[in-house]
């Protein structure tokens, strides 16, 4: 349970940092990567990201080289109503590690933030509202 609660505080601090930066685009040259089930193909998504300065992650698994890792809106309400999947699972294990059953649990991954969906892309809506061939990749990938 306690570690639920963590990886919830951990999610609202990310996206509060990332809503209240002083940096007008806090995800330039950062790398960024898509937990499972996140909306559409990755191309989509890379694409998308590009156009803010930042990079996709290049593992398949979460590490502590990741700045910001995304995950699906539908990941973090379920997590809320207290429910636990594959992907909270994965996270959880990485933020509270024990390497032994007497040692206290250890972030692994502490400098990474933890977003939604959701929270990337209005950001990302910034940026390429204004043009239209961004549109159009964003529009593939609208998340409501």
């Amino acid at each position: 349970m306690e570690a639920k609660k963590r990886l919830i505080n951990i999610i609202k601090d990310s996206t509060d940092e990332v809503n209240n930066s002083k940096l007008s685009n806090p995800f330039y040259g950062k790398k960024i990567f898509f937990s499972d089930n996140c909306t559409g193909p990755k191309i989509n998504r890379t694409t998308l990201i590009g156009y803010i300065g930042a990079t996709s992650g290049t593992n398949k698994e979460l590490s502590k080289d990741i700045d910001y890792c995304v995950i699906p809106k539908s990941v973090y309400s379920n997590l809320l109503d207290g429910n636990v999947d594959s992907i909270t699972e994965n996270i959880i294990s990485l933020i509270h590690n024990k390497s032994d059953k007497k040692s206290k649990p250890k972030n692994t991954i502490p400098e990474t933030r933890i977003i939604t969906e959701n929270t990337l892309f209005s950001l990302v809506y910034r940026f390429v509202k204004n043009d239209p061939v961004k549109m159009k990749h964003y529009n593939k990938l609208h998340i409501s």
